[in-house]
């Protein structure tokens, strides 16, 4: 079904759900497909509302808004159609389900649970069953949002409670982490591997995750029973706040540009605010999957990303014979807006030229590459004086938009925490650019980043500097050897820890094994979650390697996929809703 299927070797989620997704509504005859507020958005990554309906689907609707035994009189009965139900195995998906066996709305119950269906769950719906509507029950492990192909989250944006010791952790924040250890489980099965288990020393929270997945393992040993692994797999779970920089930083691919600058949520863009926007692109689908051109340009810099949509715009002249000229992102525009049949006919390349316009609009009013030159120079290099100087300078600039100051402020006391600094001078001039009450709360982030993921909380070698190479390189700039571009000269710390893996030098003393008797080795499937969330820049080096011929297939994970906006929220424990909006502060119902 997906061209993607062979894009990442062996570790493709996005097959993997689509395979389960098929089964699941494979079934024959009449049917509806009800799913719960997760699954709905995990299918929607890896489906498409009109291949759901060629397979004789006529309903799709949400079990957890049917209101469960409240609504259990109203409901209409449709004893005509089967129900495929497809939810996560929680407690109030079971007691929504057998709510509605009480009183069954279909003439029969095809049963399929994203991931393990604890014993219990399973004796409560058999005893609920008495007209004996229930046709089957199953396991399905697609329990995670699989964006790329080698890429998944759980969405769980807010995770800043898990870094409290576990005796201060509420209710909230037990649910929240066993939905990254679910998470983990479904992505193992789904790909049928147990793997050797490794994680970072610096934090007790990858540990405990690490451990707690071992132990699941063990306790579902039959489950994890593939026989003989290939490949060594290996199970890497790192702490986002052993980078705190990633998140940060202006990005100038695509994918990560349109996520920092317009947002990403279940592969939809918002552009309902772009100026001037037509109304059929308020909401544009952007998927590796279903879009050939997004497929390709998904990870183009911003330059060859104007030059491959100026092909895309030129290709389409062709097939309709215009002699328009077109040299410039504003003649692309003209072109579609004095074309009312390329829209509709190309209307795939008119999300593009629209998004593009967008994205270079935000880049030029918001100085964007000015910015992006002193973050990538604050990441790389160590010249305080000079940093300090610049600091000041575009913190003065009234053209620079207040979250972009923010970030460059933050990324300096990252830096020259150990240093000599100005920070107290930083500190307040940002206030004093703060003009409305959520600026000044964000404030408060120059100080919770330290708290959050300074040098006493992180692990690694962040800005590398804890080595006599290192603080070498960022003296006399050796560490810009080869960098094609000034605003990409950072490299993910992830980047550099797979590159030691690859190599066979992860350090046991830095990433300790769970299995102590367990050994090192080559790797050909690595699988990498990252908890507090990972970045579309790590997408990108984790696509570099899959692509390349290492014999190694690498699939990311994580809590979320951050932008620096949502990154900020988190690091402020959620005081502030992200720029996706309140809805995203969800209650994550595990059991």
């Amino acid at each position: 079904m997906s061209e993607l299927s062979n894009a990442v070797g062996g570790l493709n989620m996005t097959a993997a759900i689509q395979g389960y997704v098929s089964k699941v509504i494979a079934i024959p005859g009449m049917k509806s497909l009800v799913l719960d507020e997760e699954t709905t958005g995990i299918v929607s990554l890896v489906y498409a509302q009109s291949q759901i309906i060629a397979k004789e689907v006529f309903l799709v609707e949400r079990l957890d808004q049917q209101g469960g035994a409240k609504a259990e009189a109203a409901q209409q009965p449709m004893h005509h159609l089967k129900a495929i139900v497809f939810v996560r195995p929680t407690r109030a998906t079971v007691d929504a389900i057998i709510a509605q066996l009480k009183k069954p709305k279909y003439k029969e119950y095809h049963l399929f649970f994203s991931n393990v269906l604890p014993k219990e769950f399973l004796r409560a719906l058999a005893e609920a069953d008495e007209f004996e509507v229930i046709k089957q029950v199953q396991e399905y492990y697609g329990d995670v949002y699989s964006v790329n192909p080698d890429v998944y989250h759980v969405n769980t944006p807010l995770t800043f409670g898990l870094l409290q010791p576990e005796a201060f952790w509420h209710d909230q924040d037990r649910l929240t982490f066993q939905r990254q250890v679910h998470g983990i489980m479904s992505a193992l099965l789904a790909m049928k591997k147990r793997p050797i288990v490794r994680y970072s020393r610096s934090s007790a929270l990858a540990q405990k995750t690490a451990m707690e997945v071992v132990r699941r393992m063990k306790e579902e040993a039959e489950l994890f029973h593939f026989g003989q692994s290939s490949g060594n797999p290996l199970l890497l779970v790192l702490d986002r706040r052993d980078d705190p920089v990633t998140p940060l930083l202006s990005q100038w691919t695509y994918q990560a540009m349109v996520h920092e600058l317009i947002g990403i949520k279940n592969n939809r863009v918002n552009m309902s605010k772009v100026p001037g926007i037509r109304k059929e692109l308020r909401d544009i689908v952007l998927s590796c999957d279903q879009d050939h051109f997004f497929r390709g340009s998904m990870f183009l810099n911003f330059g060859d990303l104007g030059a491959s949509i100026k092909d895309l715009v030129e290709d389409y002249q062709r097939k309709v014979k215009s002699n328009t000229k077109i040299q410039t992102l504003e003649d692309m525009t003209r072109f579609v807006e004095n074309y009312p049949e390329f829209r509709s006919l190309s209307g795939n390349v008119s999300k593009h030229v629209a998004i593009m316009s967008e994205l270079s609009r935000l880049v030029d009013q918001r100085q964007l590459m000015a910015v992006s030159e002193l973050e990538q120079d604050l990441a790389c290099q160590h010249n305080h004086s000079d940093a300090l100087e610049r600091c000041l300078r575009l913190l003065n600039d009234p053209r620079v938009a207040f979250q972009d100051k923010l970030r460059v402020v933050l990324l300096y006391a990252l830096r020259y925490e150990k240093s000599k600094n100005e920070l107290p001078q930083l500190k307040a001039l940002l206030r004093d650019r703060a003009s409305t009450p959520s600026e000044r709360l964000r404030c408060r982030a120059v100080d919770k980043i330290l708290q959050h993921a300074g040098t006493a909380v992180r692990g690694g070698d962040l800005f590398g500097n804890k080595s006599f190479w290192g603080r070498t390189k960022n003296i006399f700039g050796g560490g810009l050897k080869g960098v094609e571009n000034i605003y990409t000269q950072h490299k993910p710390l992830l980047a550099a820890t797979l590159d030691k893996v690859l190599a066979d030098k992860l350090k046991p003393a830095e990433y300790p094994f769970v299995d102590r008797n367990q050994s090192a080795g080559k790797h050909s499937d690595v699988f990498v979650y990252i908890l507090g969330g990972v970045t579309f820049e790590e997408a990108l080096a984790v696509h570099t390697i899959n692509k390349s011929d290492s014999g190694t297939n690498v699939l990311l994970g994580g809590s979320f996929i951050h932008n620096s906006s949502s990154f900020l929220d988190d690091v402020l424990g959620g005081a502030k809703a992200s720029a996706f909006g309140d809805d995203d502060e969800r209650k994550v119902d595990i059991m």
